[in-house]
């Protein structure tokens, strides 16, 4: 059995048993698919400004996780490796580290389907005590829209926050409403948790 077909407002779902590789080869053929699409939304980089565009929802969400340079640079080292999403049990394969323009395929497992989608990296923030990224969405993805990644240390305080906008990019998502909001919401919650354990192994 092969992955359901690519259709810009149908996420893409396998049954990882019944599937030519399993996850790990759905992600290879959706990386290999994400070269040729375009981005999902039209304000590109909108994120970086702090600016919310019309017809999306905000995203914030911030913790303190850590008080010394060194959590700091642990946690812009493990943001830049996708470690974030595989220490909150997402599945992810890309080229390498987070780099603007790369594309990441990613899965998220549960019983035994996965939901497999894409996103490609929009910005990258390098500054010497803030550091990170953000990615946006690319057709076939539940939610459409924009979210960044990012640490900041003010001398005291190593700061971890995710924040972009989003609105639902499937008719799926959009019929479940208030279910794959909640799911947004725990994701982000499982980020926030996954870069505690980053900083403060």
């Amino acid at each position: 059995m092969h992955d359901t077909p690519a259709h810009p407002f149908l996420p893409r779902v396998v049954l990882p048993r019944l599937t030519v590789g399993g996850v790990d080869g759905a992600l290879r053929r959706e990386l290999g698919r994400a070269a040729q699409l375009p981005l999902s939304y039209p304000d590109v980089g909108a994120s970086l400004t702090g600016r919310t565009p019309a017809g999306y929802r905000a995203i914030h969400a911030a913790a303190v996780v850590g008080a010394s340079e060194d959590q700091f640079h642990a946690l812009a080292t493990g943001i830049r490796e996708w470690r974030i999403q595989t220490g909150a049990g997402v599945r992810v394969l890309a080229n390498g580290p987070a780099t603007i323009d790369a594309d990441v395929a990613l899965a998220k497992v549960a019983g035994p389907a996965a939901i497999i989608f894409a996103c490609r990296v929009v910005w990258i923030l390098d500054e010497p005590w803030r550091k990170g990224f953000a990615y946006g969405t690319l057709p076939g993805h539940p939610e459409s829209g924009e979210e960044a990644i990012v640490t900041e240390f003010d001398g005291h305080d190593v700061t971890f926050r995710v924040f972009g906008f989003t609105r639902h990019g499937t008719t799926i998502s959009t019929l479940a409403g208030p279910i794959a909001s909640l799911m947004q919401k725990r994701a982000i919650t499982s980020y926030l948790r996954a870069a505690k354990a980053i900083a403060t192994p």
